[in-house]
């Protein structure tokens, strides 16, 4: 039998950094489409007849299909067996259903555009938006997780939230920009009925995230040891810094408040392009009153709303990791499979057991780590046929001796699409000496998967190929 394996790091963590660029411009160009529209329908529904304002929610859209169709070629490309790690993306049916519900949401725009002051797209819109939500959510770690009927629908509660207010903020500083095509007096009175818009989905954000983290954490511990853990503290600092730039963003708006020209802008429905809901002209009075309110707030509102999207895209890339990180939870879960390697006096170096004459399959030699944390893993599958087999895992030093990891897991990745993972459950044998029970229903090409963390290293994976006999 011959055996094919490969060192995520160099080969197929190629899929894990283009999916999580993709994750990123995903997480972009939703948060502008869900924002842009909620921001219209709720604050600004004269916006529905402004060109601009159509443009950018052509352009989400469109970016969102994009990134959605990138992700299916690279669905299908790991199906295929071309080198990518096939479960680093969603499965097909989740991506094509993001697509369908794009399609509704374009039908559903064009409406929104002409009758855009109807509550009933308050309804529509939210429900549309976290059904399209639930294609990240259910993808993601939330529904691996534990209490995955809940986590699920809070994942896609959160990300909603962080859409309709990082999507929001976009036409705030459009609009606080200056535009001859929107008077002082709309802008005024979209931006002050934002503000407690704003202030609830960043609550919401609060509230789910924090529910998020202590999910897929679950100790302190997991904090400072993980990556996922690492990575968490540095989204954590990035949200405090978009929680100070908010409130200082309040603290414009609240100027505006505190001198309202009474009314400024009345939505109406008159012809525009058809039935589209706009805003009557406000008088010459109202409209240099509100130009004198909104000109010493605006350049200062506008950077503080900047500096909240500037810091909005940073996290959107942070998640994106997170995404791709194992959780800290499961992380120090397989740590704590092998406790007894870390004990104060390790044991003397010593030459591993040698693998079994008659295992149905044996790997070559996969290296891992590097520097004084190098070393090889070889694998071995007893009978190598369908039914109950014995995995043994040997780990050695680059001079051939045994040695222990940190922590390790393994997982069989049936053939075909690879749904259907098996848990080989890792016992310590002996230094470097690890042993699992696992049954393979089918015969066919399967996929061994083992998680490495080297002592005093992170984590590395690496995946072998071999063959299952009948």
């Amino acid at each position: 039998m011959s055996a094919a394996g490969a060192v995520l790091p160099q080969g197929e963590q190629v899929v894990g950094v283009l999916y999580g660029v993709l994750r990123a411009a995903e997480f972009a160009a939703f948060a502008l489409l869900v924002g842009s529209v909620a921001f219209v329908i709720c604050c600004w529904p004269g916006g529905a007849g402004t060109r601009w304002v159509r443009r950018v929610w052509s352009a989400s859209i469109e970016a969102v299909a994009a990134t959605t169709i990138v992700a299916l070629l690279v669905q299908s490309a790991s199906r295929s067996g071309r080198g990518l790690a096939a479960d680093a993306v969603p499965p097909a049916i989740t991506l094509l259903g993001r697509l369908a519900l794009l399609l509704v949401a374009g039908a559903g725009l064009r409406m929104i555009a002409r009758q855009p002051a109807q509550v009933r797209w308050r309804w529509a819109g939210t429900g549309l938006a976290f059904a399209l939500a639930l294609t990240w959510s259910t993808s993601g770690h939330a529904v691996k997780g534990v209490q995955a009927l809940l986590a699920v629908p809070l994942a896609a509660a959160h990300l909603m939230a962080v859409a309709i207010w990082t999507g929001g903020l976009v036409l705030v500083a459009v609009l606080c920009q200056g535009s001859r095509a929107v008077s002082a007096a709309e802008t005024v009175e979209a931006v002050r009925r934002f503000s407690p818009l704003a202030l609830g989905c960043a609550l919401a954000t609060v509230v789910t995230g924090i529910y998020a983290a202590v999910i897929q954490v679950g100790s302190l511990d997991g904090l400072a040891t993980t990556s996922y853990g690492r990575l968490l503290l540095a989204k954590l600092s990035l949200v405090a810094a978009v929680m100070a730039a908010a409130v200082l963003s309040r603290r414009w708006t609240a100027r505006l408040r505190d001198d309202r020209p009474e009314h400024l802008a009345r939505t109406a429905s008159r012809k525009h392009r058809g039935q589209t809901g706009s805003v009557v002209a406000p008088s010459r009075r109202n409209e240099r009153r509100a130009a004198a309110v909104l000109s010493p707030v605006a350049p200062g509102l506008r950077r503080s709303v900047l500096a909240q999207l500037g810091a909005a895209g940073l996290i959107f890339a942070v998640t994106a990791a997170l995404v791709q990180t194992e959780p800290a939870r499961t992380a120090l879960a397989a740590a704590q499979a092998l406790a007894p390697a870390a004990a104060p006096a390790p044991p003397p170096a010593r030459a591993p057991l040698p693998l079994p004459t008659g295992a149905g399959f044996i790997s070559e030699p996969m290296p891992f780590g590097s520097g004084v944390n190098a070393g090889s893993l070889q694998a071995a599958v007893e009978p190598g046929r369908v039914g109950a087999n014995s995995l043994i895992l040997l780990l050695t030093d680059p001079g051939g001796r045994a040695v222990d990891v940190t922590g390790a897991r393994a997982k069989l990745i049936p053939p075909g699409d690879g749904r259907g993972e098996l848990d080989a459950r890792l016992v310590r044998v002996d230094t470097g000496h690890l042993h699992g029970e696992v049954l393979l229903p089918v015969p066919g090409q399967w996929r061994l998967r083992v998680v490495l963390v080297p002592t005093g290293g992170g984590p590395e994976q690496l995946l072998i190929s071999f063959e299952v006999g009948r």
